[in-house]
This record gives C-alpha cells, structure tokens and sequence, in this order.
C-alpha cells in the first residue's frame, strides 16, 4: 500500500486509521464538535465544585476502586495498545498496565500527606512573631492533553494526583491513540459518574479550543508547551494558590538590595516548597525613595502577579 492510498487519519467526524504493525483498518472513533468544548468544561467544573468537597479519605478510596478498574481492565487495554500503538505484548502489560499498581500504591499513601494543610517554618528575622499556614487547593479543571508513544502510562500519571487532589479532567488524547483513552473514560464512569473525566476527540483543532477554554490548569507535552504559551492570553498562563499569614504587618528584610528584597519577598515564606505558591496576603513595605524600584523589580517577577505592593 503506497502513501497515497491511505485514508486521512480524521475524516467526516471519525478518527479512522490503520494498525501500524498490520496495516488493517481500526474502528473509527467519533470526534467531538469543536462547538462542544466549553460545554465539557463547564460539565465538569459543575461535577468538580461538588467533588472538591469529599474528605481526602474518599478521594483515596474511590482512587483505589478506579485504579482497580484500570487494571480490571488490561487484558482489553493491551490488545488495544498492540492493534493502535504497534505495542508488543510484553511492552504493553508491562510499561503501561502494571505500573497503574504501582502509582495507586503511591498516592494512595504517599499522595494523604503531600496534600494535607501544614504549617511552614517562618524566617523568625524576616516574618518576627508569625505563623504561616500553606493549604492545598484544587485547581478546578485540568486540561490534559497526551501524547501518542505511551497513551495509558502517561495520562494516567497525572490522572491520579489531579483526581486526588479535588481537580475534574478534560483528557484531549493524541488522535492517534484515542481509543486507549476511551477505556481510560470507561473506567473513570464507572466510579465517578460521567462528568468528573471527560474525552474531547480529535485533532489539533480540539486542542486549541481546550487550551483557550479556560481551564484552570493546562497539562500538555514539552513539545507543545511553547505553541499552548503562544496562543493563551498572558492574563490565563498562571493562577495562585492561596497563603493565609496569622498577622497582616508587612515583613522585614535584613538587606538593602532590591533584587535580594524582592526574592524574599515572594518566595520567602515558603522556601521549602515549589516555588510556585507567592505570598498574595501580606504586604511588603519598602523604605521611603525605593518603592518605585522595589515594584519594578518585583513586577518582572512571573510570580509577583498577585503581590501586593504599597
């Protein structure tokens, strides 16, 4: 069969294709409309706002009854990898089934602690007589877009500590592969009602309509992490995470150098964490004359959207 008597991978509304080890014809998969992205997204940022409010306990275990639906499921997923993906059987069960044991292990005992509400130490110089408290949050709605080389192992790598964590999906799969992701949506029905993960099929069309839907969070492959940046509004690229300080008097730093001031400032009371929580509550006094640089500085920052500066 020469190139020019294959089929469009997308064509009249259906994923088609051929399996790359045999070169039969696969069973086509419906696309989605691009009309109906935003509806999937508010789908499942309803079913989220209701989700985020189980104790963490039952996050746990209705992770553990979907991770066992995953593996329930591997003999169907193997032979799935085998037909789309040109997967060998060993490769199959082993790099993208199995491991599903191995993250539910993790997070399911590991995943309790990480996101658990906790105290951090303070710089008793810097923050004198305060407390901090760092509270993990769900970020609402994470669009998650895949690749095509590993279409089980790597969604669901994210899948786990983002349903863990309160968030609801969007799963945009390489067009490639979806029909490794409709097993993936299967299993996630089955324990979570049918709008807390949520397929959007097709090419790249969809998934430039999931990026600039609005979802809170954007998970996506390194490749096409700098198209994403280029085609989302700057104002939609970060959203914060909440610090709540025990006292509201502006913190002292013992340095006269702006760009030292303006590093502790933002990252100070949580240097033993991501830098990618900013302290958004308290306030940062400046001494008279270089309030204007201190804000400049400050500003250049990518992290200092949500500080304020007086």
């Amino acid at each position: 069969m020469s190139a020019m008597d294959v089929a469009p991978l997308i064509q009249d509304g259906f994923i088609g294709g051929l399996g790359p080890a045999d070169a039969v014809p696969l069973d086509k998969v419906e696309t989605t409309p691009l009309a109906e992205i935003p509806g999937l997204v508010e789908r499942a940022r309803t079913a989220q706002e209701k989700y985020a409010q189980l104790d963490l306990d039952d996050r746990v275990a209705l992770l553990k009854k979907f991770a066992n639906a995953v593996l329930a499921r591997g003999e169907d997923i193997t032979q799935i990898l085998m037909r789309e993906c040109g997967k060998v059987e060993v490769e199959a069960r082993m790099v993208e089934v199995l491991p599903t044991a191995d993250l539910l292990a993790f997070w399911s005992s590991e995943g309790p602690g990480l996101f658990a509400t906790y105290e951090p130490e303070l710089d008793a110089l810097a923050y004198p007589g305060k407390r901090a408290t760092v509270e993990r949050i769900a970020r609402g709605v994470v669009a998650l877009i895949t690749p095509w080389n590993f279409p089980v192992a790597i969604p669901l790598r994210t899948i786990f500590p983002a349903l863990l964590a309160g968030n609801a999906i969007v799963m945009k799969p390489s067009e490639f592969t979806p029909r490794c992701a409709r097993v993936i949506e299967e299993c996630a029905r089955e324990v979570y009602g049918p709008d807390l993960l949520v397929l959007a099929q097709g090419g790249g069309d969809i998934g430039a309509a999931l990026i600039a839907s609005g979802s809170m969070l954007l998970s996506l492959p390194a490749a096409l992490r700098r198209v994403a940046r280029s085609r989302t509004p700057r104002r939609k690229r970060s959203f914060p995470s909440r610090l709540s300080l025990a006292a509201k008097t502006p913190p002292l730093f013992s340095t006269t150098r702006i760009s030292s001031a303006r590093r502790k400032a933002l990252s100070g009371p949580l240097s033993r964490t991501p830098g990618r929580i900013a302290p958004r509550s308290s306030v940062c006094t400046p001494r008279a004359g270089s309030q204007s640089n201190f804000a400049t500085a400050s500003l250049r920052s990518r992290r200092s959207s949500f500080l304020g500066v007086t």
